[in-house]
């Protein structure tokens, strides 16, 4: 279709350039390349092309443009949805309709809308998110465009260095070793033409707009806006190179005649293509220096060497019980039998094959080392002119750490996605999650999974969010079925963290963002986290550097003659509500020796909130200049006046210093049950809730009933507690369901003795039959499923049961 397009694009005089320009498009190894990648960069330049030359043609030819126009259009969004760079092709349509209508008397107002209009059914039909939440829909594109143009997330190779932004130059000096021969020799022809001639100048821009000046300012256009971004990759240059070889097309068009100029054109261009078959994209222009210069200009190899390393390796003896490591493991592992590791340190030493690339060795420069000492070269890997990959042997593999035992039964989450086990490991920078995984049954759905390092008090300390992918990288869709991959991922530890015992808390997501339930082997509910068991860290081997830390608000008290220092807090909110917590991060330093059991009070307007030791590290045992970070979480009385209130900190007897003001808000609370319950009852759930009474409840098949339940804190809760009310079938099973905070509010914010009543919403389904149902109530920790105790079980059948009518 593009050819076609091209072809009526130049049929007026210069078919040639047409025929020579898919010529050299079909047998560029640079575009043959990208395109054979499941990736969208070459999907932008395929619907970009077939844009720019529908819309020349549509404003050269006066019968049937409009056709044309909602081609552009539609090509236009194509290239849009395929990557947000397609935006650029908009201001080139509209100015090129409004400025260029030469040919066609009609409006170019109708054909601007025509343009627009198909862009944006084919935008919205492809994509029809952009009905529903345009707003949302534009701010992921454009956040997720700026953080690619201001921030480049892993350094790349360029003119001899590794670096995030290599600047302006990158995508020129990109061009001249991508561009084939042919293409650079043509538009360094038509260039000279142009300098040279008027006429060729003249006949270059007849007949605005030109395809040649259409695709010219595209080229130009699109390689100045990406250069801005600091991301900058080869590849993403593609959508200019047909524009470019259209041009080069146009300089060779304009050389002398001879009937073997395209033919002979052609076969050296199909011979540049084969040279470099089967590994197209380790084609550098031989004008420009070949990949003989490239190696020292631009990132080489997409991961074709670690493919051809493992089909080596894969032909050896006794491998499918060995391990390799390389750099992009899903490269490998589709050709290596034995086990594929991913480049870490630890697996280096690990290994029984190590695979180094030219890739990895431009961006270590000069501090490249072999990957483990003693490593023996066994085979290298050579293609395009260049030594591509290395194939080492480790002479002493290390035995693999504690990995975690697998259990009997595993956990499940939301019956998917299965864990086998877990444990951890802990150096001076992270503690180090090693999870087993597996699959209840074959699945093309996504997940997310997020662990979350707490302290003994459930406080978090740091956190890591990641998708769920195997050892190898690949999503649960691709994954083996039967395998249990053991899955490695390193929690970074705050500098300044206190020795203690620390725990991992897992969770799961879906693609929604909904946190998936855990069941066990046994299919019980767990609640929707599973936890790992106390991890001790240690002090760090080296103090940090006081500026390695970053402390939101800095501060300047000592105590002791300077021994002490306390170097900064987190951020105070603004407000906080009687009877709520209020969470303060302070980051001390020991200049000297310190006494045992340093205590220290807080206080909220006056009022003593915690009398507690400095830290859960005993000041006795800081070295000299040791940091260390502590969180406390302080309870504001519910009787505290309202008002402005100043937050003091004392240190043992010394001075109190003010660590800043906050707002008391004095909430309404309730301590007296209402005389009018419909029902009172009398279920102590462990202590902690009391059931004081309930409502009568009704409802109608396919509406909500609305139960009001009627709670007393027995006890201040010191965790989350959530109440389920289950409507029963006769036989005890769920019809419906609902399961929420009780009166909304997270437990914790409660206080002793505190009446909340809670209404609970019950969907009923249209097709139950009439009749009385049971509801069954229970109160249960979220993060493990724990139940609270009642009656000598774990939950209360409800005196009263729902009548469900017609």
């Amino acid at each position: 279709s593009a050819f076609s397009i091209q072809h009526s694009a130049f049929r007026d005089r210069y078919q040639d350039v047409a025929l020579l320009g898919f010529a050299l498009l079909a047998l560029d190894p640079f575009v043959a390349g990208l395109s054979g990648l499941l990736h969208v960069d070459g999907l932008l330049m395929t619907f970009s092309l077939l844009s720019l030359l529908a819309l020349a043609r549509a404003l050269r030819t006066p019968r049937g443009n409009f056709v044309c126009t909602a081609v552009s259009g539609s090509a236009a969004a194509l290239a849009l949805l395929s990557k947000s760079p397609g935006l650029l092709l908009i201001p080139l349509a509209l100015a090129g309709i409004r400025l260029w209508r030469s040919t066609n008397p009609r409006n170019p107002i109708l054909q601007s809308l025509t343009w627009l209009a198909s862009f944006a059914i084919v935008t919205v039909g492809v994509l029809p998110a952009l009905m529903v939440a345009p707003q949302q829909v534009w701010q992921v594109i454009s956040s997720e465009s700026g953080r690619q143009i201001e921030n480049a997330l892993r350094p790349t190779f360029f003119m001899g260095q590794a670096a995030f932004d290599h600047g302006l130059l990158f995508y020129p000096m990109a061009l001249l070793l991508r561009l084939g021969p042919i293409v650079l020799v043509g538009l360094l022809l038509l260039l000279w033409k142009l300098f040279r001639n008027a006429e060729e100048r003249q006949d270059f821009m007849r007949s605005l707009p030109s395809p040649n000046l259409i695709l010219l300012l595209w080229a130009m256009g699109f390689v100045a806006a990406i250069s801005l971004a600091a991301k900058k990759f080869d590849r993403y240059m593609l959508p200019a190179i047909p524009a470019l070889a259209l041009l080069a097309a146009w300089g060779w068009a304009r050389t002398q005649k001879s009937r073997w100029l395209l033919p002979g054109l052609t076969a050296v261009q199909l011979a540049y293509f084969l040279a470099f078959v089967p590994y197209p994209l380790a084609a550098f222009n031989p004008l420009a220096g070949g990949p003989w210069l490239a190696r020292h200009v631009i990132t080489v190899g997409w991961g074709e060497a670690i493919g051809a390393a493992g089909r080596w390796l894969a032909a050896l003896p006794d491998t499918a019980e060995a391990t390799a490591v390389a750099d992009i493991p899903p490269s490998l592992a589709p050709f290596f039998p034995g086990h594929t590791l991913p480049d870490t340190p630890e697996n280096r030493a690990q290994a029984n094959y190590l695979i180094v690339t030219l890739n990895g060795r431009q961006l270590a420069g000069d501090d490249w080392q072999l990957p483990v000492p003693g490593a023996e070269l066994l085979h290298t890997i050579r293609y395009g002119g260049l030594e591509q990959a290395w194939v080492y042997r480790n002479p002493a593999p290390q035995p693999p750490p504690g990995l975690p035992q697998t259990w009997l039964q595993p956990q499940t989450f939301g019956g998917q996605v299965q864990l086998w086990g877990l444990a951890t490991a802990v150096t001076d920078k992270t503690l180090t999650v090693y999870a087993q995984w597996g699959l209840a049954a074959p699945t093309s759905a996504h997940y997310n999974i997020k662990f979350t390092l707490r302290d003994a008090a459930g406080q978090i300390w740091s956190g890591l969010e990641t998708a769920l992918l195997n050892d190898v990288y690949f999503y649960p869709e691709h994954w083996t079925p039967g395998t249990q991959p053991v899955v490695r991922y390193d929690v970074s530890l705050p500098l300044a963290l206190p020795p203690d015992n620390y725990t991992i808390e897992l969770s799961v997501f879906d693609e929604a963002g909904a946190q998936l339930a855990v069941q066990d082997g046994d299919g019980l509910f767990r609640g929707v986290t599973v936890s790992t068991e106390p991890t001790s860290v240690p002090p760090r081997p080296q103090i940090p550097a006081l500026a390695a830390l970053d402390i939101p608000v800095s501060t300047d008290f000592s105590w002791l003659d300077g021994a002490l220092w306390l170097h900064g807090r987190s951020h105070l909110p603004d407000s906080v509500l009687t009877g709520g917590k209020l969470g303060l991060d302070l980051y001390w330093q020991g200049e000297r020796p310190l006494p045992a059991h340093l205590p220290i009070t807080l206080s909220l307007g006056g009022r003593a909130l915690a009398q507690q030791p400095l830290s859960r590290y005993d000041t006795a045992l800081w070295r000299a200049g040791e940091l260390v970070q502590e969180k406390i979480t302080l309870t504001v009385p519910p009787d505290l006046p309202g008002g402005p209130a100043t937050l003091t900190l004392h240190v043992g007897n010394g001075m109190a210093v003010t660590l800043g003001d906050v707002d008391v808000i004095e909430t309404d609370r309730l301590f007296v049950l209402p005389e009018d319950i419909p029902l009172p009852l009398a279920y102590d759930f462990g202590g902690v809730l009391a059931l004081r009474g309930m409502s009568e409840v009704t409802g109608r098949v396919g509406e909500t009933a609305v139960l009001t339940l009627y709670w007393q804190m027995e006890a201040q809760p010191t965790n989350l507690y959530t109440v389920f009310v289950h409507l029963l079938n006769a036989d005890g099973s769920i019809i419906t369901q609902s399961d929420q905070w009780p009166g909304g509010l997270p437990t914790d914010s409660y206080v002793n003795d505190e009446v909340v009543i809670d209404e609970v919403r019950l969907d009923i389904p249209p097709d139950l039959p009439p009749g009385a149902y049971a509801l069954r109530v229970g109160v249960y920790t979220a993060a493990d499923g724990t139940r609270l105790p009642v009656n000598g079980t774990d939950f209360v059948i409800l005196p009263r049961q729902l009548m469900v009518n017609p």
